[in-house]
């Protein structure tokens, strides 16, 4: 009993190191930039040891790559979940993505801003990183696409730009407003960037006398 006890310490032990350094890590390379960021800075701001960093994930690789992985968790899988719900109208499961945008960008800024500083410093290094989040944006992009194309087909969404090219301004809205509420140090609240961006949107590829979703 004793030592099923340690045993579940030195976890809970291990799981909260390992947690410290990932909000570290989040902080610091978005602050400064993964390159900038050196593992004796990410120890220091976790309470850790620079050895606790390499031996919890060896490198800085691994532990960026571990962050995208949340970012997988808490962005694309849920978002991809919204856009292909094949019950909701287009116009709707386009209101949930911003909606579920908003909320991580009140709740877990971090897992939006870092794919975007990631897309920026390692572009064009052909880097496990980039790759990563290149994938991500596709996908997303993919998914948007489907969605307009469904709209266009039932007369709700614009026709005269194609289904890629307003997923493309959807996703480059989003960067861009992320990208501002980080610049004004947040002054944005969330619901503020949900309805600003939203407004913007709706007027760009919704047809005239479509009714907006509430």
């Amino acid at each position: 009993m004793a030592s099923e006890q340690r045993r579940r310490t030195k976890q809970e032990q291990r799981d909260a190191s390992i947690e410290k350094i990932l909000a570290a890590a989040e902080e610091l390379f978005i602050k400064k930039g993964f390159h900038a960021t050196t593992t004796e800075e990410l120890g220091t701001q976790a309470g850790l040891t620079k050895g606790s960093v390499y031996f919890y994930f060896g490198d800085k690789n691994t532990l960026l790559l571990s962050l995208l992985d949340k970012v997988q968790m808490q962005v694309l899988t849920p978002l991809s979940e919204k856009l292909s719900a094949k019950n909701v109208p287009p116009m709707e499961r386009i209101r949930e993505f911003l909606v579920h945008q908003a909320k991580l960008a009140k709740i877990a800024p971090a897992m939006l801003l870092l794919p975007i500083m990631v897309s920026i410093e390692f572009a064009g290094t052909g880097e496990a990183a980039e790759k990563r989040v290149k994938w991500g944006y596709r996908r997303t992009a993919q998914l948007l696409e489907k969605v307009i194309a469904e709209g266009q087909a039932d007369g709700v969404f614009r026709a005269d730009l194609s289904a890629g090219q307003q997923a493309s301004m959807i996703l480059a809205l989003n960067d861009g407003t992320m990208l501002e509420w980080w610049r004004s140090n947040r002054k944005i609240t969330g619901r503020g960037l949900f309805d600003a961006l939203y407004a913007v949107l709706f007027a760009g590829i919704a047809l005239p006398g479509i009714a907006r979703p509430n």
